[in-house]
């Protein structure tokens, strides 16, 4: 019995021992999976203003040549009297479509087309094979429409960006109607069969189109392409020789070749060029090479604490060379704020206030000490909120001094919403002054508006923009 209330007793520990890490366990999933819909919900809200600062309609014009590929001997027909043939190449096709994207990857088109087919090019001897009577000559015409889906490959595949913002690749697929008519002074109506003038005039034929289509982008707002595209008819009854015969259920596929211009409407960018999730290293490094520049140009007076911030920043160029995502550029600009903060603290403690408030200017007047922002935020992010104390702290011993508070927002949204953006930005970062102790009075804030000097299709190069600066009068 002794033993039974032991291993009971034992039990029971193990129950209360379960229970709560279990109830720790569900805790933390359930925390976990309230931030993933967080992060999610903040990751589409980005993407939906992200995709609203580009074009997304754009009208394409083509032109080229066509080949009709006959399928069982149904399109071309061998008679008594000859063969209606196709050659490689038939004369032209010409088609205007327009064309709008839900976002960088998925879109729609319709497109109004021609095609002329008749005897083209590529058949050897050709007028002596007339004379001869072993092929005819013909000539038919098809008018149509087409809807398609079109899929840009080269966001998919991040060629936009790997090719320098200029090669491009679309993928189109959809269905499409078709008026075939034949020029009648053209139909031998010795063949057998031949029924055009009673009653033959046209025929209509449903298709299946897929298409490629490369992109050269020209200017802005032009683009150049080159289109492949296969048109499978069904139900094709009208013969090229007039008469009336289907042996489907594919009759032939109409293959184009053209070239083609792409106008892309409006004033904003078009999404088909839009770079995310890669960013422009060059932006980065330009910025960093700004801040050791000014850096080597500090006052002599703090030339040792600017030098150890310039040993800092250099290890931070490093590492730019390895960042390719904005989570990587925040992780180096929040590195940065906190050895700025770092620093000021540690002359506070060996230097003094003095030495500590000349640094404190030094850093305000090369650029160095900003307070950044996430995308869309107007609250700091806080990495930042420890530097704007150090500001408080600055204006508390300087009370006749004031600072000028100036909001940026990147160029992702529309100009009044990122006017109104900045604006916030300036008044919350003065708000946390106002809560710190200074007086409201000692304080102007104002919008910078769009910071332009970073590419909208730089989501790093942004990142670094979204900011407030300071510029302390004594």
């Amino acid at each position: 019995m002794k033993h039974l209330s032991k291993l009971t007793l034992a039990l029971l520990l193990s129950v209360l021992m379960f229970y709560p890490a279990k109830a720790e366990e569900k805790a933390e999933k359930a925390a976990k999976e309230k931030t993933e819909k967080v992060k999610k919900e903040k990751s589409e809200n980005e993407d939906k203003t992200y995709n609203k600062s580009f074009g997304r309609w754009s009208l394409e014009v083509n032109g080229g040549f066509n080949a009709l590929v006959p399928l069982r001997n149904t399109i071309v027909n061998q008679t008594a009297t000859g063969k209606y043939s196709t050659s490689k190449f038939g004369p032209f096709h010409v088609d205007l479509g327009a064309r709008y994207m839900f976002n960088r990857f998925a879109g729609l088109k319709t497109t109004i087309a021609y095609d002329q087919v008749s005897k083209g090019w590529g058949i050897k001897d050709r007028k002596t094979a007339i004379n001869n009577g072993k092929i005819k000559d013909f000539k038919g015409h098809y008018y149509g429409i087409d809807i398609e889906a079109v899929v840009n490959l080269g966001q998919a595949m991040h060629l936009t960006e790997i090719a320098g913002n200029r090669l491009g690749l679309l993928f189109h697929t959809g269905i499409g109607y078709r008026a075939f008519k034949l020029d009648n002074s053209l139909v031998d109506l010795s063949v057998p069969g031949s029924n055009y003038n009673s009653g033959v005039k046209r025929d209509n034929v449903v298709g299946v189109k897929w298409g490629i289509t490369p992109q050269i982008r020209l200017f802005d707002r032009m683009d150049l392409t080159v289109d492949f595209s296969q048109i499978f008819f069904a139900k094709q009854t009208t013969q090229l020789n007039g008469t009336r015969d289907n042996r489907g259920p594919i009759d032939a596929v109409l293959n184009t070749y053209t070239v083609g211009l792409t106008y892309n409407i409006g004033k904003k960018p078009h999404i088909d060029w839009a770079k995310k999730d890669l960013a422009t290293k060059k932006f980065v490094e330009d910025m960093v090479g700004q801040l050791k520049q000014e850096v080597e140009q500090a006052q002599d007076a703090t030339n040792k604490d600017i030098a150890d911030m310039k040993t800092k920043i250099d290890d931070l160029a490093k590492q730019v060379n390895n960042a390719a995502t904005t989570q990587d550029i925040d992780n180096l600009r929040e590195e940065l704020n906190k050895t700025i903060n770092d620093k000021l603290n540690t002359i506070q403690a060996e230097q003094g206030t003095q030495n500590k408030e000349a640094a404190l200017m030094d850093f305000i007047n090369q650029g160095l000490l900003v307070v950044y922002f996430d995308f869309n935020a107007r609250t700091p992010q806080a990495s930042s909120v420890e530097l704007i104390k150090q500001v408080a702290d600055y204006l508390k011993s300087n009370p006749t001094a004031k600072v000028k508070l100036v909001g940026y927002a990147d160029a992702v949204g529309g100009k009044a919403y990122n006017n109104k953006l900045a604006q916030d930005r300036a008044d919350n970062v003065k708000k946390l002054l106002v809560e710190q102790g200074i007086g409201a009075n000692s304080i102007s804030a104002f919008s910078g508006g769009i910071d332009n000097t970073a590419s909208v299709n730089d989501e790093a190069a942004r990142s670094l923009v979204r900011r407030v600066t300071f510029n302390v009068i004594k």
